[in-house]
């Protein structure tokens, strides 16, 4: 059976949640006793898990454990948040929930498709990017060491790691959905890298940062999918945030009216997501050549 995994660090309404969503409480905010009241998941449940490691490691603790807690199911499989839902418009839907992908709906994407992303975004300057010509002092050291474990231990991913890290797009989240071969596939790799990395870092003694290990993960799972997936077998779909967005498209006014058309269009969607990342990246790129020149005067 289909499953949407849901991570979260804090207790949240779910009971809205569709039925093929189940929650993976990480962290420990949340009691076991309290979760399990609840009906979730703990990402410490399994006894192969890597719940201590959550304050860097993020989402991708419930990851882990999703392994191990679903390895024998079959169908489709993705990762979202507590807060942050796939959305699959529908003309007759009534509120927001309505509109939230049901797995069901992936299985058909996912039947001449391979993998479910987010829409593109823009990387921030200077995060996850390494560039050609500038030593290794001088660049973001986190991906200095994933990058000599790439060459070093994964070498067939060298060249989708430099295309990834020289591109100017990413996605945010660590979000996506597959079939269960192609979410436990790309799972275990990138858990091999992370781990590499985090020995890399005690060896040298080094203090790990909150978090970095789920960040680093985002840009990798480009790097796995730009290595193992046809660029034309993957779906892009919304990701909303329920905590911020306003969700003016289910309010009756003009405004809301007009992005509800929108929205209910995936190929106008979906090319507007992609004109407006573009557009940004024309900007900073002027923005930037503008900055230098008045600099020079």
């Amino acid at each position: 059976m289909s499953k949407m995994i849901v991570a979260t660090h804090k207790e949240f309404n779910n009971n809205w949640l569709p039925e093929d969503y189940v929650v993976i409480k990480v962290g420990e905010l949340v009691s076991n006793d309290r979760a399990m009241e609840l009906g979730w998941y703990c990402d410490n449940q399994p006894n192969d898990n890597i719940s201590n490691q959550n304050p860097w490691y993020c989402e991708l603790t419930a990851q882990y454990s999703a392994l191990s807690l679903f390895e024998k199911e079959g169908g489709a499989m993705g990762l979202s948040h507590y807060r942050r839902f796939f959305f699959n418009y529908k003309k007759d839907s009534k509120t927001w929930h309505d509109d939230v992908l049901r797995m069901k709906d992936a299985e058909g994407f996912l039947r001449n498709n391979d993998i479910i992303l987010p829409f593109r975004s823009v990387k921030y300057p200077g995060l996850s990017e390494l560039h050609t010509g500038i030593s290794d002092e001088k660049q973001d050291s986190h991906w200095v060491t994933i990058r000599n474990i790439i060459y070093r231990k994964f070498p067939e991913y060298r060249d989708s790691f430099d295309a990834i890290m020289a591109d100017k797009y990413t996605v945010w989240g660590n979000m996506f959905i597959a079939s269960s071969k192609v979410f436990f596939s790309y799972s275990r790799w990138l858990f091999e890298v992370l781990k590499e990395y985090d020995q890399t870092l005690q060896e040298r003694g080094e203090e790990r940062i909150p978090r970095v290990d789920g960040f680093l993960a985002e840009p990798l799972l480009l790097v796995w999918v730009d290595k193992n997936i046809n660029h034309n077998r993957i779906v892009r779909l919304e990701v909303r945030n329920s905590e911020t967005d306003s969700f003016v498209d289910y309010t009756a006014g003009i405004r809301g009216r007009i992005m509800r058309k929108i929205r209910n269009n995936h190929f106008f969607l979906a090319a507007g997501r992609e004109l407006r990342v573009k557009y940004l990246v024309l900007y900073r790129y002027y923005a930037k050549k503008l900055a230098a020149r008045i600099g020079k005067r």
